[in-house]
């Protein structure tokens, strides 16, 4: 996955920790024995928030908390990060479940400890440049496994919106998100997460406010991402460009649409369609499906398509 933030300069990155949490003093009291950089330890603590925010999928009830982090994505930023995980849970900072997973990638669930969790997340920023680099552009991913990478330049229809012109009225976020704050420490279910799920819906509408757009196109399906694809949909009412407000289009039952890409040459060689389904032919993947604890169910599927001949795209009747 390519990302970018459309030429803003690598000095600086924005993260989130606990507000009650004092990196510093802790740092001071309790010297890691190993070789550290500040900044590393501040990522790794903003990944409690950054993660669930950024997978609309994640469920904080049924994970009770836990946040899967993946340590090849996180090698792949930080060397050494197994010293650093280390020191957050000697330093009850994190606690784990010790429960391995494979979804998605290797990893065990990590939250912060009663001391920390389900408290008001605080801008941080780093500004270590490699880190900050390896965050926005870095991918990580199998190229094998996914589709060749499209540069953010032959979609500049979707990315020149993101500018100074698009703004959030960041008053009016938050005055929904602590009503929603509010309704969910009413909820039985909800309550003990009432917080986080504050910081997460906000997260994504500061990075939208402070012009920190990362955007992206997936690898697996092709999906452009920005913080307005993953911003809570009820927030989109605050957003504006040119002081203008915005609407929303949904392409209803869009099949038929999108399957005009076999019957015009054109946009199928555009589209790339015969690559992608090359790719994916034979592929096996593993379904998304959980049981009633969370877990994911092993149900390999194998993916096979017939690649459609250009002759027959030319000869369509449609």
């Amino acid at each position: 996955m390519k990302r970018a933030d459309l030429k803003k300069p690598l000095h600086e990155y924005t993260c989130r920790i606990p507000q009650n949490l004092n990196l510093d003093k802790i740092l001071s009291e309790n010297p890691p024995t190993f070789k550290y950089h500040r900044d590393y330890f501040v990522y790794i603590i903003s990944l409690i928030f950054s993660i669930p925010a950024h997978k609309k999928d994640f469920d904080l009830v049924k994970s009770n908390g836990f946040v899967p982090i993946y340590s090849t994505i996180l090698q792949g930023k930080i060397h050494g990060y197994a010293e650093y995980m280390k020191y957050l849970l000697d330093n009850n900072i994190f606690i784990t479940d010790g429960k391995y997973s494979n979804d998605g990638g290797k990893s065990y669930g990590y939250k912060f400890s009663e001391q920390y969790d389900e408290k008001i997340a605080i801008p941080e920023k780093i500004t270590k440049y490699t880190l900050i680099k390896s965050i926005k552009y870095n991918s990580n991913q199998k190229e094998e496994h996914y589709l060749p990478e499209t540069p953010l330049e032959e979609v500049a229809y979707l990315t020149k919106w993101f500018n100074p012109n698009l703004k959030i009225n960041m008053m009016r976020v938050e005055n929904y998100l602590n009503h929603l704050m509010e309704q969910d420490k009413q909820d039985p279910e909800t309550k003990r997460h009432a917080v986080r799920r504050f910081n997460q819906r906000k997260m994504i509408a500061e990075q939208l406010h402070n012009q920190e757009y990362s955007l992206s196109i997936d690898r697996t399906g092709g999906r452009f991402y920005s913080p307005l694809t993953t911003l809570k949909k009820e927030l989109r009412n605050f957003v504006t460009y040119n002081d203008k407000k915005l609407i929303s289009l949904d392409l209803k039952n869009s099949q038929p649409f999108l399957s005009l890409v076999f019957t015009n040459i054109e946009l199928f060689r555009k589209n790339k369609v015969k690559d992608i389904i090359s790719i994916y032919n034979g592929k096996k993947f593993e379904s998304k499906k959980r049981d009633s604890n969370g877990n994911l169910i092993p149900t390999p599927q194998l993916i096979k398509f017939r690649v459609p001949d250009l002759e027959e795209i030319k000869m369509s009747p449609f």
